[in-house]
């Protein structure tokens, strides 16, 4: 998995630009198009929720390119921002020499599981596509430490991928997965769609209190709130 986010670091974003993968072009001619069009209309409707998102010290784990730092950066503090692969994190690096943040970011590199985080260290908390890649003993260790490191009423934004219709020609709701780089190296990664009953069930499994759900064709949109009755 890591290996695969390093190698895809350079090209990640292109999905959210609008520009078609290469395992759409090789692979599903046929509802190619139509899935960057869908990703064009999630993405506007996601950056939106990030911009309205956020406040004191965030925590964004699993960062990747930090492309939507962008958007939520302004609602906050401090930003600490979190990854495991080492060139997600270069990239990451340079947006935010970019948006001149640096004064307010800190880069980490590592497993999240293994840091030792205080309690109560953070306001917010933004996970952008991590989840999908979690098997349940591992989103369970997940939740718990994020409950940990939360402030009561600290809200938290999870991005991540819809199963609808235009899913289910193309791939499994769950299991291994082939992802293509553009020059052609293939990878097999574990990852799962949601549907809205299966957002409920885990914010009911976890203790989470949704406080908004945008369910997009391709995106899904969910603010979280941690429930320490």
């Amino acid at each position: 998995m890591i290996r695969y986010y390093d190698e895809r670091a350079e090209e990640y974003d292109e999905v959210y630009f609008g520009n078609i993968p290469r395992m759409y072009k090789e692979s599903y001619n046929r509802v190619a198009a139509k899935i960057v069009r869908l990703n064009r209309k999630d993405v506007k409707n996601l950056i939106k929720i990030a911009g309205k998102f956020g406040q004191g010290h965030l925590i964004d784990i699993g960062c990747g390119t930090g492309f939507w730092l962008q958007y939520y950066a302004g609602n906050c503090k401090h930003i600490t921002l979190i990854d495991r692969s080492k060139k997600m994190l270069r990239v990451c690096r340079q947006r935010i020499n970019k948006l001149a943040l640096r004064k307010r970011c800190k880069l980490t590199g590592g497993d999240f599981f293994k840091f030792k985080i205080a309690k109560d260290s953070y306001d917010s908390a933004f996970i952008g596509f991590l989840v999908s890649h979690l098997i349940p003993e591992d989103e369970d260790m997940f939740f718990d430490k994020l409950k940990g490191i939360l402030k009561p009423n600290g809200k938290v934004l999870i991005f991540d991928s819809t199963w609808s219709p235009i899913r289910k020609g193309i791939r499994a709701k769950e299991g291994y997965h082939e992802r293509i780089l553009n020059d052609g190296r293939k990878f097999n990664i574990y990852k799962r769609y949601f549907t809205r009953s299966d957002i409920t069930r885990m914010c009911k499994r976890h203790g989470l209190k949704l406080n908004s759900l945008h369910m997009g064709k391709v995106f899904f949109a969910a603010i979280v709130y941690i429930d320490f009755a």
